[in-house]
């Protein structure tokens, strides 16, 4: 017998639409408790990061920050030196008739003392008063024994800036824990100040106690709380006993974390879904027009001055090599490169003028420097039949793109051989000395310095001496030409004796680099670098200073 349903088909249809209603019901409640889970969590997230800053950077941090000859001198090694570390002066810019100057401020002491004491025990020497109660990261107070510790280590180091201060002292008194003396070697070097903001103050009980990670406690607005060997990544902490902090009352931001992405694609990748907050780095230009694009990022520009000399050894490469290599540096080439490399033509000049005070000497036209080349008959040139090794920092930093650039021209375009040897600051100044090299790049902020000092590091003549630190020695530690050219000392010894104001200044320069062009031993080139950096929209306050110096203080995440 078959058997059939009473009901009606309409019923069972309605049935199994109450069953689909009831899944899509069912469905739309898991996802939108899935959707205010997620939610939740991202508040959460969101809540917890609003003052941890995320930085990128695709340099590795190395402990030691590049200080008394640990870890490597890279800008952004200064970056991180610069938040735990605290100095005795600091660089200020100002400008006076529109033309820029650097002028100094006291950070650690009380005033910058004007004039050396002239009568008694201290004669000759300027008295520094410290601030009281400023504390390193360990709670201990800062005090002059401190200071005394930190400038022997720095005369020990023997760096470029070991050489100015002819003595150093504290008073036998143990009250007067704040006072000490500093001799100069010579009160008129306009660059005693400039080499002692260069010096990061250290606690003598730390290095005392642990010689290996003293530079890991300073004075700075931020301590290190993290620096993971393996990862690489660093963390800080606002230092809640920063002597400063009455000044920055604003700061917001309680932490940063420093990510070491070695990749320049996952470092935008990461930018990009606000797993960063910023990248250190200067976006790279074939980046930048599809990055600027993004609504969630914006662009950060700054600049800053260098000076530049493309440095060729005298001792390894004849005067006719030199030429060869020289004479491709002509007008039209620097600007098919600066083209290349999408940059202003202004920005990179053949020593010339910009309306900045530092840069007198400088008024070579693109024109003058061919001319010199073009009127020398009696050099013929020749290419090198041995392989260029061309020596860097690092070829891709900023500051050495235009360099880099060049290197490449000759190498594709131009039949040279060439290898290139990129190595990080302290080895590349090593090979330099040692004459490991035939083409030297080294490129220097001009912000707080003068062409003079420079001319002196690299040219300069080294005074023979047992005692590399006594008043004999010059800065010069780096005459990596080759080339023993009195013309050339005379010239520099004599910049050193007048002011920087003196209208004898700027010729005098004008002449030195001349001389260095007609024996194809260098080519000087000034440098205005757009400093382009991204961060995300809430990011608000980041500025990079004309010194290259970041504000971390300033710097709100919103």
């Amino acid at each position: 017998m078959t058997l059939y349903s009473n009901k009606p088909k309409y019923m069972k249809n309605n049935l199994f639409w109450k069953c689909i209603f009831f899944i899509f019901l069912l469905a739309l409640f898991v996802l939108w408790f899935r959707f205010r889970d997620k939610n939740n969590q991202n508040q959460e997230k969101k809540e917890y990061l609003k003052d941890i800053l995320m930085v990128g950077t695709s340099t590795e941090i190395k402990n030691g920050f590049g200080m008394f000859g640990m870890g490597e001198n890279t800008t952004n090694n200064a970056q991180v030196r610069n938040l735990m570390h605290e100095y005795l002066v600091s660089p200020l810019e100002i400008q006076k008739k529109g033309y820029y100057f650097t002028e100094y401020k006291n950070k650690l002491i009380e005033e910058i003392p004007k004039k050396p004491i002239t009568t008694g025990l201290w004669k000759g020497y300027y008295e520094f008063n410290l601030i009281p109660n400023i504390k390193f990261h360990d709670g201990k107070e800062l005090t002059n024994d401190d200071i005394i510790e930190t400038l022997e280590l720095n005369r020990d180091s023997q760096n470029e800036h070991s050489y100015f201060i002819d003595k150093f002292a504290k008073s036998d008194d143990l009250t007067k824990k704040y006072l000490f003396y500093i001799k100069f070697k010579n009160n008129k070097d306009l660059l005693n100040y400039h080499h002692l903001s260069k010096i990061p103050i250290i606690s003598k009980e730390v290095k005392d106690k642990d010689p290996q990670n003293f530079r890991n406690i300073g004075l700075g607005s931020f301590k290190l709380t993290k620096f993971d060997p393996n990862t690489k990544t660093i963390e800080l902490e606002f230092f809640s006993d920063y002597y400063q902090l009455k000044n920055n009352n604003d700061v917001n931001i309680k932490k940063i974390i420093i990510y070491f992405i070695p990749s320049i694609q996952t470092l935008y990748m990461n930018l990009e879904k606000g797993e960063l907050d910023l990248i250190l780095e200067n976006i790279e230009q074939v980046y930048l027009e599809k990055m600027i694009k993004n609504k969630q990022l914006k662009l950060v520009e700054n600049t800053n001055l260098n000076l530049t000399y493309i440095i060729l050894n005298s001792k390894t490469l004849s005067i006719e090599n030199r030429k060869s290599i020289v004479q491709e540096f002509t007008p039209y080439l620097k600007k098919e490169i600066l083209n290349d490399l999408g940059e202003d033509s202004s920005y990179y000049q053949v020593v010339n003028v910009f309306s900045d005070n530092r840069l007198k000497g400088g008024n070579f036209s693109d024109q003058e420097f061919n001319d010199i080349i073009l009127n020398d008959i009696k050099i013929q040139a020749s290419k090198p039949n041995s392989k260029i090794r061309a020596l860097f920092t690092n070829a891709d930093e900023t500051k050495n793109r235009f360099m880099n650039k060049f290197i490449e021209k000759l190498s594709n375009e131009k039949g040279f051989n060439i290898e290139k040897i990129q190595l990080e600051k302290n080895e590349t100044i090593a090979k330099a000395k040692s004459g490991e090299f035939d083409m030297f790049c080294l490129t220097e902020y001009l912000e707080n310095t003068f062409p003079h000092y420079l001319l002196n590091v690299y040219f300069g003549k080294i005074h023979s001496s047992n005692h590399t630190n006594n008043s004999a020695n010059s800065e010069a530690y780096l005459n990596v030409s080759g080339l023993n050219e009195p013309e050339i000392y005379d010239k520099i010894d004599y910049l050193k004796t007048i002011d920087f104001n003196n209208p004898d200044y700027e010729s005098k320069i004008k002449e030195l680099h001349k001389v260095l062009i007609e024996k194809y031993i260098a080519i000087p080139l000034f440098q205005i670098n757009k400093i382009r950096n991204l961060v995300r929209n809430n990011i608000e306050g980041f500025n990079m200073n004309i010194f290259g110096e970041i504000n971390w203080n300033k710097i709100k995440k919103e």
